[in-house]
């Protein structure tokens, strides 16, 4: 079995055992969990980080929402597992707003979602940690920096212009390895086939292009020893790409990556900074790995939009 279907069958495995433990028990620790909130040695951070996904501070009615205790939606079944994991901590007639799959377009009311736009324009858009599945795999990369091969890398599936743009400047150049992973349908060329993950991963430099929404590979580019190219972040999720900076936690490109070989170069040249990068982008997935931080945090967000909209 791949380390792909490995990954989603523990997955699968996991919320499935967890699904006959009774909500009542989840619930009567909701407060005592609340409370360990200020006992923890990262509290700042904690509540910061909750203030953050939860940008919205008037107060707000949810109108035709789902109501806890009979929510389902099989349909998107990674989303439904996820939120569910953290709702069954609250009371069962609390009502709710959702959003799933990739939309970034402003809601008209605080609605919960995976993503949003940064800035101004995401302030309705209450952020959880959605689609664990497929979004949040990190890796423990053994091979170095410096052992790394010395070349650019990108594999994508292209539906979006920017990155069909992407794929149109660099597909040939032999100093880089970039691809599309989908047949076109038209006359674009650059399909090359899939890579895993390892085989990224022996390069040094890996290119994370956003799609319909963030750039999935992002976290476990980040988790690894290799360093992180990208275009200022449009979008964010519960990995708070909207807190990323260039130059500490990524080497910045343009944002149609005609400079990205120029880039490259740079960093080709400069091995410590690069290095340092990649031990900065390391410290910022750290947060992210540890279970029952993830879900105080979650804790914390849902309390407050609960709160703010006169139900708690």
């Amino acid at each position: 079995m791949g380390h792909h279907s490995l990954h989603n069958l523990r997955y699968y495995v996991e919320r499935f055992s967890e699904w006959p433990i009774p909500a009542v028990l989840f619930r009567r620790r909701l407060q005592g969990l609340l409370r360990k909130v200020d006992e923890h040695p990262e509290r700042d951070r904690l509540r910061s980080r909750a203030d953050y996904y939860i940008q919205c501070d008037e107060p707000f009615e949810v109108c035709g929402g789902t109501r806890i205790g009979n929510f389902q939606d099989w349909v998107h079944s990674s989303y439904y597992f996820d939120i569910r994991r953290v709702l069954r901590y609250f009371p069962a007639h609390l009502g709710f707003e959702y959003r799933f799959g990739d939309e970034t377009d402003p809601p008209e009311r605080p609605t919960l979602t995976k993503a949003r736009l940064i800035g101004e324009g995401g302030r309705r858009s209450v952020i959880l940690k959605l689609n664990q599945v497929r979004h949040y795999r990190f890796v423990n990369d053994r091979v170095p920096y410096e052992a790394k091969e010395d070349r650019l890398v990108w594999r994508g599936n292209v539906t979006r212009p920017w990155r069909a743009e992407v794929v149109r400047r660099y597909h040939a150049d032999p100093s880089c390895d970039v691809g599309r992973t989908n047949h076109p349908e038209g006359p674009e060329q650059g399909y090359k086939p899939r890579l895993s993950i390892s085989e990224q991963l022996r390069h040094k430099f890996i290119l994370c292009v956003e799609g319909n929404d963030v750039a999935t590979g992002l976290k476990w580019v980040m988790s690894s020893n290799s360093l992180c190219f990208m275009a200022r972040p449009r979008f964010e999720t519960w990995f708070l790409e909207g807190r990323l900076e260039p130059g500490r936690h990524f080497v910045e490109v343009a944002a149609d990556h005609s400079d990205l070989l120029e880039r490259v170069e740079e960093y080709r040249a400069r091995p410590e900074e690069a290095m340092e990068i990649v031990r900065n982008a390391n410290e910022h997935v750290r947060q992210f790995r540890d279970r029952r931080s993830e879900t105080l945090v979650s804790l914390l967000v849902l309390a407050r939009y609960f709160e703010l909209s006169g139900q708690l």
